[in-house]
């Protein structure tokens, strides 16, 4: 059983899976499993093959399951108001 851990999270890599490339090209994906950091619920993330550590992937920056992944938030309204705010203060 392989493990990685960062900053005291843990992954433990389980099986391999093939994926398809967009160039039509086979590779392998390892598949890690931790816990939800929030609740405790299970969840996966997928690395190339030859990822074994948390600095060979972004994915390792995972911490929480789906149903507690942060979301990103719609900046249009901030970014309206942000530039009415702008225009206020030049006039001033």
């Amino acid at each position: 059983m392989e493990v990685t851990s960062y900053a005291g999270f843990k992954f433990v890599r389980g099986n391999e899976e093939p994926y398809k490339r967009k160039d039509g090209t086979w590779t392998a994906l390892a598949v890690w499993h931790a816990n939800c950091r929030k609740c405790g619920e299970a969840f996966t993330v997928k690395t190339p093959a030859s990822a074994k550590q948390y600095t060979d992937s972004k994915s390792f920056g995972s911490r929480h399951c789906d149903k507690h992944k942060l979301q990103r938030q719609d900046m249009s309204a901030f970014k309206t108001a942000l530039a009415a705010f702008k225009t206020d203060s030049a006039q001033a």
